[in-house]
């Protein structure tokens, strides 16, 4: 068989058992003229040369790897723009071609880390964004019929093991307009994380005008993330949106855009939960230099005025103060419709375990199977 042309939407990839490759429309958007798969007879360097707008060489090993998937972002393609994202056997083997890759899965009475969910920094502990879903997670089932979530801030004041750990919870207050609740991350007795969730009920607003500030908030083209989960794309200065971690590795100010794989497996992941995960990614926007990132977060705060709608979400760096080791970050937190809050960082120097994402595949931040 051979697809000649292949027009937005779709979605191309190689069934495990079945070479010929296979058509999955509305998965992902392909922003190309024409897609052209070479017929089941072709030989691998063929199939691997049939696919055009690879910026990046990738080998035809990769791509018939049982359960791969590739898929091209519409997002336009620089040199040093690696637009095909795999996303493997970790979502394939035993699950089904459209079985998507999530920070953590149910085994029991317990939540396993997936290699998402593990820290760049150290690969036997988890990361501040899979920590920050999980406290989310917690509180919200907490969160009173009418409320909305506020205010999240989380302490990161010891490393969480990529082992067993229980989460407790407590409502601290809950009136007729707030309500206000604590949860914790247990682990060995110990309590190494806490957090704290505001929810308050919704109203008019007061009358009279107030200031805001004009925002610019950058969004890349429509479709060129999945809705179940995509890598991130990143965008530095005036320069365009690109995944290509390397190629942002700059002084610019950063922009990020998410759409996010489910916190556990079988759940629909929430708009809290992609907040308070992003919350945890101001770190990356805010200090991810010349040189790479050299801080790690001591704590998180996300303050929304809203839930965020859809599943596209934007993270854009608005300030670094740093003095002595100790550098507080900003950023606005939004999506396709506009603002929805501002998320603190406080980070500490960790300039001996600092991460160089030029030498840092995107691959690995993403997560590939355990």
């Amino acid at each position: 068989m051979r697809v000649k042309e292949l027009r937005v939407p779709g979605f191309l990839h190689r069934r495990g058992d079945n070479k010929q490759p296979h058509i999955e429309p509305e998965s992902l958007v392909v922003h190309a003229t024409s897609v052209s798969c070479a017929s089941s007879g072709a030989d691998d360097m063929q199939f691997a040369q049939s696919v055009s707008m690879v910026s990046h060489p990738i080998s035809a090993a990769a791509i018939r790897t049982p359960a791969a998937s590739v898929s091209v972002c519409p997002v336009p393609c620089q040199p040093s723009c690696n637009v095909f994202h795999f996303w493997g056997a970790s979502r394939g083997f035993g699950r089904g071609i459209n079985a998507m890759m999530s920070f953590f899965v149910r085994q029991g009475d317990q939540l396993i880390a997936e290699k998402l969910a593990l820290s760049p920094w150290a690969p036997d502990k988890l990361s501040g964004t899979g920590v920050c879903g999980l406290l989310a997670r917690e509180l919200e089932g907490h969160c009173p019929d009418g409320f909305v979530p506020a205010r999240l801030t989380v302490d990161l004041y010891q490393p969480v093991a990529d082992a067993a750990f229980d989460m407790r919870s407590r409502v601290v207050r809950r009136g007729s307009r707030i309500a206000v609740i604590d949860a914790t991350l247990v682990q060995e007795g110990q309590e190494r994380v806490r957090a704290s969730a505001v929810f308050l009920t919704t109203g008019d607003e007061p009358p009279g005008q107030v200031w805001s500030r004009a925002e610019d908030l950058p969004t890349p083209p429509e479709g060129c993330v999945s809705p179940e989960g995509s890598p991130p794309l990143f965008k530095s200065g005036e320069h365009d949106w690109t995944s290509d971690f390397g190629a942002n590795q700059n002084g610019e100010r950063k922009v990020s855009w998410h759409s996010l794989p489910p916190l556990v497996a079988g759940e629909p992941i929430t708009p809290f939960q992609r907040a308070a995960i992003l919350g945890d990614a101001t770190n990356h926007v805010c200090h991810w230099g010349s040189e790479g990132a050299g801080y790690i977060n001591t704590d998180v705060t996300v303050a929304l005025s809203r839930l965020p709608i859809g599943h596209g979400l934007g993270l854009r760096a608005d300030n670094t103060i740093a003095a002595d080791g100790i550098s507080i970050g900003s950023a606005t937190l939004y999506d396709r419709t506009g603002p929805v809050g501002t998320c603190v960082v406080t980070t500490l120097s960790n300039a001996r375990r600092q991460i160089d994402f030029t030498t840092t595949t995107a691959a690995a931040l993403v997560g590939e199977p355990r």
